[in-house]
């Protein structure tokens, strides 16, 4: 019956049969067919020639991923609540944690190991910045895992690099006047003041003040954000004469 339902479009031929001490059964044999069932983290998941080894192992239970949330955008150096929950599972036997971030999630890389509880704070490293296809496995001991079934993006808070006038700083009326800022980070937003008072929004690097007037002389700064807290406001102001 077992050959049945992991069966084929060819021969099989399971070799031996043995249960764990999680009572998961294990199958062990060789295959021919080129749709032999694999599970999404098989070490290999496609038929590759003839008589490929095949080793199932069928855990007991269920497992969730809880938080965080499918699709959240992530920030390095933020702490992240990885929760989860295990149904018919043993919560002492142990769970452990990784990440991924290639193109098909091939290679995890281990967070912690053993963690007798179901939930984990994780410190998002440096080395996910700018990733947007980011995987987090909650593997238990016994076999069943569980993970995201889409993937986070990693942030970096946004940091002001230089704040200047692509214009000259004493103009006539009827000129403009164009602030320019550079920001190391993604999905960055800024807002620009004239004498600590908002004048606007931007998605881009620039903001132009355009025929300006007497009344737009005065004094600029301008302050960054992205989805990584805290804002980063610009340490100096620029003068304008009009």
């Amino acid at each position: 019956n077992n050959a049945k339902i992991f069966g084929g479009n060819n021969d099989d031929y399971p070799v031996s049969f043995d249960f764990d001490k999680y009572n998961s059964y294990l199958i062990a044999g060789y295959t021919n067919s080129t749709d032999f069932f694999t599970s999404s983290n098989a070490y290999q998941t496609k038929y590759s020639k003839s008589n490929d080894i095949v080793l199932i192992r069928n855990a007991n239970g269920t497992l969730n991923l809880l938080t965080p949330q499918n699709n959240q955008s992530l920030c390095v150096g933020s702490d992240v609540l990885i929760t989860w929950a295990g149904d018919n599972v043993v919560t002492a036997d142990g769970y452990n944690v990784s990440y991924s971030y290639d193109t098909n999630h091939d290679v995890f890389t281990t967070i912690d190991t053993n963690i007798k509880a179901e939930s984990f704070l994780w410190k998002v490293p440096a080395v996910l910045s700018g990733k947007k296809n980011v995987q987090i496995r909650v593997t238990h001991n016994s076999g069943l895992f569980a993970q995201n079934l889409k993937d986070y993006e990693v942030n970096e808070k946004a940091t002001l690099t230089s704040f200047e006038l692509s214009t000259p700083d004493t103009i006539c009326i009827g000129e403009d006047i164009t602030l320019k800022a550079a920001a190391n980070g993604v999905n960055v937003e800024y807002t620009w003041f004239k004498d600590n008072k908002e004048i606007g929004k931007t998605t881009t690097n620039e903001f132009t003040i355009s025929n300006a007037t007497i009344v737009n002389s005065g004094k600029y700064k301008v302050s960054i954000k992205n989805d990584c807290p805290p804002a980063e406001e610009s340490k100096t102001t620029l003068s304008v004469y009009v």
